[in-house]
């Protein structure tokens, strides 16, 4: 391929300085270009997209030769800093969300190196449905986050009505919202915030495996997101589950009176919950008796978390949501609970592996790559 009209992408700051030219900038700059005799400033200054590599060539004759030019703007392609102009985006976004999602491509960009498309990942957000259970705390900064990156459809579950008491943390409602459903605000505040993407509100109170199993067959989706916390003692269970039986990624986490607690499980090749709390109980054997009081008397969680670390907790289960969907990095959360102590920012890993005695997903095959 041939790059037509060579651009520095925006994401990186150009600096022309003293006998060198620097592309980024601060203690994290991207790279430095000695330029003694201040041959190549003038190509950098040039690489802005307006001008064809032809027009280029012609400009800087005299000053570099047609090698010179193409050995260099071959380089900054390669290493990521170059992208073409010339390419336009592609016709499934609009103008609007093109505006909307500009500093998104901008980040998208630093992922690219050669002609690998910055759009591409936005496109693949585009095209993916998540379904979010739960809009409290954690949910409704999940929510947010969710639609801030352009997830293409997200069908939210939730059954409560906001109280006064829930505007420390969530989100996504305010006073004059108090008493109204969750599900009903969420959907008119995603709606005002990015009329771009499908919003989908169930409003449903879930008691039972066979409910989680209906939402995600009525809901056909990428991931999930499991942030609910009643009944407590099952639903965790009945989330994973139903999650392993139809092979969808599940990203889960929780914020107790001063940790946080971050999970996932991809079924086929991690861990579940119930190898989680297969391997918890061996260890501590008192936590079987806990369950089961909790179940048996209907326990709920006292809670007290507070509003940033919900959304500190939101916006990690979001980018590990990013790290596995378009591939940018490895999960940290791979077999193992990432716990977080916010009042002194502490993270530690807990480590759970597959247990051959779980019966859950012991027998599940590994989810097929998708492009």
């Amino acid at each position: 391929m041939i790059i037509h009209r060579p651009k520095i992408k925006e994401a990186y700051e150009v600096l022309c300085l003293p006998a060198r030219i620097r592309i980024g900038m601060g203690l994290g700059y991207a790279i430095e270009i000695a330029d003694p005799e201040g041959k190549f400033t003038p190509l950098i200054q040039l690489l802005d997209g307006a001008h064809d590599l032809r027009e280029i060539i012609t400009e800087l004759n005299g000053l570099l030769t047609e090698q010179e030019i193409q050995e260099g703007v071959q380089l900054l392609l390669e290493e990521g800093y170059l992208e073409d102009a010339a390419v336009p985006a592609p016709s499934i976004f609009s103008e609007q969300e093109l505006q909307r999602y500009h500093v998104n491509l901008n980040y998208f960009s630093t992922l690219c190196k050669g002609f690998e498309s910055k759009y591409s990942y936005q496109e693949k957000l585009k095209k993916t449905h998540v379904v979010l259970l739960g809009l409290g705390g954690i949910g409704s900064n999940v929510c947010m986050a969710l639609a801030e990156l352009g997830i293409g459809h997200i069908t939210a579950v939730d059954f409560d009505r906001v109280e006064l008491r829930n505007l420390n943390r969530q989100v996504l409602y305010s006073t004059k919202t108090v008493g109204q459903l969750k599900t009903e605000v969420a959907r008119r505040h995603i709606a005002d915030f990015n009329p771009d993407i499908v919003f989908e509100a169930v409003n449903h109170r879930i008691q039972s495996l066979e409910e989680v199993r209906n939402i995600l067959d009525t809901h056909p989706c990428d991931i999930v997101v499991h942030v609910a916390d009643r009944p407590m003692g099952f639903i965790d269970n009945w989330v994973n589950e139903a999650c392993i039986e139809r092979r969808l990624p599940l990203f889960s986490g929780a914020v107790g009176k001063q940790n946080g607690f971050i999970y996932s499980v991809i079924p086929g090749e991690t861990a579940c919950y119930n190898c989680k709390v297969l391997q918890e109980t061996e260890a501590a054997p008192h936590l079987t008796e806990e369950i089961e009081f909790i179940r048996t008397h209907g326990i709920s969680d006292r809670n007290s978390a507070l509003g940033p670390a919900c959304m500190f907790s939101a916006y990690m289960l979001s980018y590990e949501i990013l790290r596995y969907h378009l591939k940018i990095a490895p999960l940290i959360t791979y077999n193992r609970t990432l716990v977080i102590d916010f009042m002194t920012f502490q993270q530690e890993y807990y480590h759970f592996e597959k247990q051959d005695t779980c019966p859950v997903c012991n027998k599940v095959e590994k989810i097929p790559e998708v492009s």
